[in-house]
């Protein structure tokens, strides 16, 4: 009795991973370089940090101040870290490959930051640290093993925008402040 109730767990974790398997991405490009990001069968996963709520005694009117974090991942092996501080954050994170990794790890008065990667083994390391700026960026990588490393932010890059395609590329910022 035991073997079979053995025999009978096996298989229904083993038919589960045959469930879970996926199908090969083909990115799609129009001829604007705009970028197709979500297909029918795709879904997008949101993640909503420390939203609080603030109760206004005078005209009992209600605010909602969110901070919100937005991952999208189809692939293999993509990572994002973020450690992120501010009084608003609205960051979106778009991975479409294998072996793509996001490193953020900013501070600054408001962030808002769009990071697309379409390819594979490609890195974006982003530190802007005790800034006192409202940091607004886009970051876009569309190729194979292509590098961003972003150090610090000032009032010329705070509105930057870094787009990325081919093979191979690297490109380094370093932004310096006076505070």
């Amino acid at each position: 009795m035991k073997s079979i109730s053995l025999n009978i767990i096996l298989c229904l974790f083993f038919f589960q991973l045959v469930l879970a398997q996926g199908e090969p991405v083909n990115y799609k490009y129009d001829d604007d370089n705009n970028i197709s990001l979500l297909d029918k069968k795709e879904a997008t996963l949101y993640i909503s940090s420390n939203s609080h709520i603030v109760n206004s005694r005078a005209s009992l009117n209600l605010q909602l101040m969110g901070n919100n974090v937005q991952i999208q991942q189809i692939g293999n092996y993509n990572s994002v870290n973020s450690y992120l501080k501010s009084k608003i954050i609205d960051i979106s994170v778009v991975q479409k490959g294998n072996n793509n990794e996001v490193l953020l790890d900013k501070q600054a008065n408001s962030l808002n930051q769009k990071v697309i990667q379409l390819g594979n083994n490609n890195k974006i390391h982003d530190f802007a640290l005790y800034t006192k700026y409202d940091v607004t960026m886009e970051l876009i990588q569309k190729g194979n093993n292509q590098n961003i490393q972003n150090f610090g932010s000032n009032s010329i890059s705070r509105d930057m925008k870094v787009i990325q395609s081919g093979t191979g590329a690297s490109v380094i910022i370093i932004n310096s402040s006076k505070q």
